[in-house]
């Protein structure tokens, strides 16, 4: 009888919540992988105001990101190998506050994710944004356990990032002619090279500042990710500093008409990144770094002396292998500093090893499934995850740029496709949605953009893939009165809230 007894007990201290006709999983987002009722509170509820003792127990079991969370009647314990995890055990917390107040029913939570990059991407080039809306953008990435802000820090439009020895980069590169009553034109971009009288557009970060964003986001277990463009989408950086072009090219006409990428030609501009990387690198000393790498148009070079004598001199067949051996240059430099590297999927067109940089696929995903043979690969597939096209059709949304992703499209989306390979499947590192603000001049619209397809986003990271759309939604059903308190804009569900 002792012996049926204690079978008993021990069947009984895990039970599947779905038995007692509550979910409290569905009330955290992204959904833990295993929520169970603790029997010894039959399920119910603890009385509001009844003291609980928090304790931290470390267990190496948990793994880096994830964690065990045990609420009984007295007391709350989270375990966890890392502080990641345990920050993310608070995240699971205090949402399940937000639903039961401190009436919070006995459980026994066991999550990690099973992606290790959770990311978005916001492009600061084409409109910059403040500190401050940075740091609410980190906050709620955090809340729901997103932990890669890809920051697009420089392109054609816009210079966003100080570098000490070169303050023309944001002295001219930083500012424009004020266009914002106007649809988003990128040939139009006027970058004044003296004193205008015209109103001027833009703005940077200090390094102090961006020291302060990289604090508050490791604070929160975000890793903040900085992309500085080259050899393309360099308009800014050729007009803060003309000899970055090729010769022949009049920056302030031919960089933007197709000519926006800097002479790889020449030993300067090669220096020139280094010099920047520099900086860029102590002020993100945990960080990979991004080097860009992506729609580069290379006749400019073809019709370059020094583009031409390069190729003759290194006997590069063409100039892809030209890109190349530009990109090798730059990525030895950050090697050497032992840093990640990350480039878009474009760069390996011209023979690099894809084992050298982690691979960003915003093309076809086959591309990134290909390079996952060989080295670490982020998947951003713009068909899926490019967040600045239309949710909802275009005469009752906000301009965008085009396209139409849903959100259940977005929860379409599949990291791992049958017949990969283990190999492939163990360097695919994770997703990102990719936010390019061409259209979106606030903030506010931003998170308009973003919002609720974000939540599809972080559901397959943290899950490794799509599950079932109509809980999906009533989840995020769930979540926007969170958003609310967030003070966080969001598209309505259905256009309704």
């Amino acid at each position: 009888m002792k012996t049926f007894s204690a079978l008993c007990l021990v069947l009984a201290l895990s039970v599947p919540a779905m038995l007692f006709g509550d979910e409290p999983g569905k009330y955290i987002l992204p959904e833990p992988q295993k929520v169970e009722f603790i029997a010894e509170a039959s399920g119910k509820a603890t009385p509001a105001g009844t003291p609980r003792t928090l304790r931290f127990v470390e267990d190496k079991c948990c793994g880096d990101e994830g964690y065990r969370l045990e609420i009984t009647a007295e007391d709350i314990v989270i375990s966890h190998a890392t502080e990641a995890g345990k920050f993310y055990a608070f995240m699971s917390l205090h949402q399940l506050r937000r639903h039961y107040g401190e009436a919070l029913p006995a459980l026994r939570i066991e999550d990690a994710p099973a992606l290790r990059w959770r990311g978005l991407h916001l492009d600061v080039s084409r409109h910059f944004f403040s500190v401050g809306e940075i740091k609410k953008l980190i906050a709620t990435m955090a809340f729901y356990k997103l932990n890669r802000l890809h920051f697009h820090l420089t392109d054609g439009p816009g210079w966003r990032i100080e570098i000490k020895k070169y303050p023309r980069l944001t002295q001219v590169g930083a500012w424009r002619v004020d266009k914002t009553d106007q649809a988003w034109n990128w040939r139009a971009t006027e970058i004044p090279l003296g004193e205008e009288s015209r109103k001027l557009y833009g703005g940077f970060y200090t390094q102090e500042e961006i020291r302060e964003l990289v604090r508050f986001a490791e604070e929160r277990h975000v890793t903040i990710v900085p992309e500085i463009e080259m050899p393309g989408h360099s308009f800014a950086a050729m007009m803060a500093y003309p000899e970055l072009a090729c010769s022949g090219n009049n920056v302030p006409v031919d960089g933007l008409r197709g000519k926006d990428m800097v002479c790889v030609g020449k030993a300067a501009t090669t220096q020139f990144f280094i010099d920047v990387l520099s900086e860029v690198a102590d002020l993100f000393p945990h960080s990979p770094i991004h080097v860009g790498g992506d729609e580069v148009w290379h006749q400019c070079w073809l019709d370059c002396p020094d583009c031409r004598a390069r190729m003759k001199r290194e006997n590069l067949k063409d100039s892809e292998a030209l890109q190349t051996a530009f990109m090798r240059d730059i990525i030895a430099f950050l090697k050497k500093q032992k840093r990640e590297i990350v480039a878009w999927d474009e760069i390996f067109e011209g023979g690099l090893s894809d084992a050298q940089v982690a691979t960003m696929v915003w093309r076809a995903p086959e591309l990134g499934y290909r390079a996952a043979e060989q080295g670490p690969v982020v998947l951003c597939p713009g068909e899926w995850l490019y967040f600045d096209m239309y949710q909802g059709k275009p005469g009752s949304e906000p301009l965008a740029i085009g396209g139409f992703i849903p959100l259940e499209k977005v929860y379409t989306f599949n990291p791992f496709p049958p017949n990969l390979s283990e190999k492939a499947r163990k360097n695919i590192l994770g997703i990102q949605a990719n936010l390019w603000t061409e259209y979106m001049t606030t903030m506010e619209h931003v998170e308009y953009m973003l919002f609720p397809r974000a939540f599809a986003l972080i559901d397959i990271a943290w899950h490794g893939k799509p599950r079932d759309f109509n809980r999906l939604h009533e989840q995020i059903r769930l979540q926007l009165p969170t958003l609310k308190a967030l003070k966080c804009n969001f598209r309505p569900l259905d256009g309704k809230e």
